[in-house]
């Protein structure tokens, strides 16, 4: 491809993007399955720049703004910005990009010649830029960010739009963590521990483990570190009867039933029949046989009344903003809203009152996020507590002990983990037992 197809593409898949409708790994994942004319190398340069353009999408369009120039901030516009601010292409050459040739973008209009001159060899970064522009957030949750960190609230904004790190379970159902280490090597990866999950590996390459014997045979599972200790710290033992209440795709799931060794129940549960059918072929792999799924109702599901009080532990993994998730999925900062969070959290609350009837005198509610919110953490458990006096906080510090894991700046109360404090994604985790 030459480089104004590869640009032309860009926008094409970036317009998609900013429609909102599905991922921009899905988006660019379908777009290349139709266009198979596209090199890996034209591949790999094109999700190159859209993720940079994602990365860098506040301060791109704070330089447009700023610009004294009638031109809406697009895709198209935030293309042009980047090639002349990051790249340093004069207009000449960004002219020649965009040639209005056959696969190639329009011709430059004449206010986009003079924004590309304008914010040529520019800064990214400027001293008059505001604090949520400069660190890629959106404006409203300012105010929750800075209360939840302080001082430190650029420090941890910022490791919140680096890429993430690429992590594997081992699923010691079928190997430990040392003969997991020697089966990648045998394929050429190389694999070091996770420095707080005992079942956790570290691959430093972004490869496509997914080809590996060890994962077609279900040696390993792709899972962040965070995602790890969260199903460690449920506290988990063989012969319990765990539900995982909103499974999802079950990574937690498939956790539980390493750490449980296929002894006693795991029941998935998810109000979505597509999300749990994509745990099955993972079931397989995994070896495990005490897992059953769940499809849930959307509202009040009999099978919750005939299940009262018989688990002993109930993870809640509620969905929730994804604050936690942004250095993999950077564009979810732009999707969603204030009105998403008021909402987000009523439904949070109305998952935490169905989850508590499942659980047995005894046992234990684990409610956990991958949101780094207050609204959504904190609040929520203070919630929790005036709302249900027949549970008490349990402190995770002690769970957590029992499950091995190397962690030594651990909240007696909460499991609080970000891509700044412990280079794994943005995790809220926080257990209650139930007293009566």
């Amino acid at each position: 491809m030459t480089p104004g197809a590869r640009v032309q593409t860009t926008i094409e898949i970036l317009n998609k993007i900013w429609s909102g409708y599905i991922t921009p790994h899905e988006i660019i994942r379908n777009y290349f399955r139709s266009r198979r004319f596209a090199g890996s190398s034209d591949r790999r340069a094109i999700k190159v720049l859209i993720y940079e353009i994602i990365r860098k999408h506040a301060r791109l369009t704070w330089w447009i703004e700023q610009s004294n120039i009638d031109n809406l901030v697009s895709p198209r516009s935030l293309v042009i910005v980047y090639l002349s601010s990051i790249n340093n292409l004069p207009q000449y050459k960004i002219s020649k990009i965009f040639s209005g040739l056959h696969y190639q973008p329009k011709s430059l209009s004449k206010d986009e010649k003079l924004l590309s001159d304008q914010l040529l060899n520019v800064n990214l970064n400027h001293p008059k830029m505001p604090r949520y522009v400069i660190n890629e957030y959106p404006e409203w949750l300012d105010a929750s960010f800075f209360s939840l960190w302080g001082h430190k609230i650029d420090v941890e904004t910022q490791s919140l739009n680096k890429s993430a790190t690429l992590d594997l379970r081992v699923n010691t159902l079928k190997n430990n963590v040392d003969q997991a280490i020697e089966s990648l090597k045998t394929e050429n990866i190389e694999a070091s521990r996770t420095p707080l999950s005992p079942i956790g590996l570290r691959v430093e390459n972004n490869l496509s483990i997914q080809t590996t014997k060890a994962f077609k045979t279900g040696l390993i599972e792709v899972q962040d570190e965070g995602s790890q200790l969260i199903a460690l710290s449920c506290g988990a033992k063989e012969n319990m009867k765990v539900i995982d209440f909103c499974a999802g795709a079950g990574g937690k799931s498939l956790a539980l039933g390493g750490i449980m060794a296929n002894c006693g129940e795991i029941i998935a549960c998810d109000t979505s029949h597509r999300r749990l059918a994509a745990l099955k072929p993972r079931l397989k792999r995994s070896g495990i046989t005490n897992l059953t799924l769940k499809v849930l109702s959307a509202k009040s599901d009999p099978w919750i009344n005939n299940k009262q009080n018989q688990a002993d532990r109930v993870l809640c993994d509620v969905p929730c903003s994804g604050t936690g998730t942004w250095r993999r999925n950077p564009y979810k900062r732009w999707c969603f809203t204030k009105e998403n969070l008021h909402d987000i959290c009523k439904k949070q609350k109305n998952i935490l009152r169905q989850a508590s009837l499942l659980v047995k005198k005894g046992g234990c509610l684990i409610y956990a996020t991958c949101s780094l919110l207050p609204q959504e953490n904190q609040e929520q458990v203070n919630w929790f507590e005036k709302t249900f006096t027949n549970f008490k906080l349990v402190p995770i510090f002690s769970i957590v002990q029992k499950s091995s894991i190397k962690f030594n700046q651990l909240d007696k109360r909460f499991l609080q983990l970000s891509p700044a404090s412990t280079n794994t994604d943005g995790f809220f985790c926080v257990a209650f037992e139930k007293i009566s």
